[in-house]
């Protein structure tokens, strides 16, 4: 059988490996030249965001309601564990937001401290 006779192999230029410039070789030399990798590219964002501004009745809502907090978080708050808040303050009459027929519960912190300020102005219960 007759050899089979390779012709030269066909070489695609090479790119330079990711984080480097052409003509730099080095991490010296890419120091040197002041190239910092990704840190470089988002140097020039901003540290934080602005604020996105409310329309006013947003934000009088939102001093009015407080912050949504969870059930765990209204349970430390109020001294008390989550079964507690949920058998028996909430049919005691503790404001909730229902996000659905079976979803989660949603308080609003301002809106339970002046609850429970109601609840001990007329003693107890």
């Amino acid at each position: 059988m007759k050899a089979i006779k390779r012709t030269g192999i066909r070489r695609w230029p090479q790119r330079p490996a990711v984080g480097k410039r052409a003509g730099v070789q080095s991490r010296k030399e890419m120091a040197l030249l002041g190239f910092r990798g990704r840190a470089q590219a988002t140097a020039g964002l901003p540290e934080a965001l602005p604020e996105p501004s409310l329309p006013p009745a947003s934000r009088e809502a939102e001093s009015r309601l407080g912050q949504p907090i969870g059930i765990a978080a209204i349970s430390s708050l109020i001294g008390c564990s989550p079964w507690t808040v949920r058998q028996t303050l909430i049919p005691q009459g503790l404001p909730v937001f229902r996000s659905a027929a079976s979803g989660k519960l949603i308080f609003y912190t301002n809106q339970v401290v002046r609850w429970i300020e109601r609840r001990q102005q007329k003693g107890g219960n």
